[in-house]
């Protein structure tokens, strides 16, 4: 991790008020946001935690969730893992697994597609 970005979260750590001050320095609520949601990354990746989105097309139960959860950490490497599970209307089955600037394409869709395409 950048030094520069590591003595940030520190200094945070020690004064939560710096970060009014850095929020007021930026011009645009948008520009707020992207920057706190940056923040929010770099937090989790100096404390070793990493966020998994899950798109499902319904609502799962708890068993299928622990599958889910139990395949994907089989290629997460991470001290602590969140995952967000998500509807998605557009999906007809499976999951996709957004992490890590990456998608984890198990979907009904994508294997109908990948079928049509061969």
């Amino acid at each position: 991790m950048n030094k520069l970005i590591e003595n940030l979260i520190k200094e945070l750590e020690k004064n939560p008020k710096k970060l009014e001050e850095i929020l007021k320095l930026l011009p645009s609520t948008k520009e707020k946001l992207k920057f706190l949601e940056r923040l929010q990354q770099w937090i989790n990746e100096y404390l070793g935690r990493k966020e998994v989105k899950i798109k499902v097309p319904y609502d799962l139960g708890e068993e299928e969730k622990e599958m889910i959860i139990n395949f994907l950490k089989k290629f997460i490497e991470a001290k602590e893992l969140k995952f967000i599970f998500e509807k998605d209307e557009n999906l007809y089955g499976g999951f996709k697994a957004f992490f890590d600037f990456k998608i984890l394409d198990a979907s009904l869709n994508n294997f109908i597609n990948k079928l049509w395409k061969n």
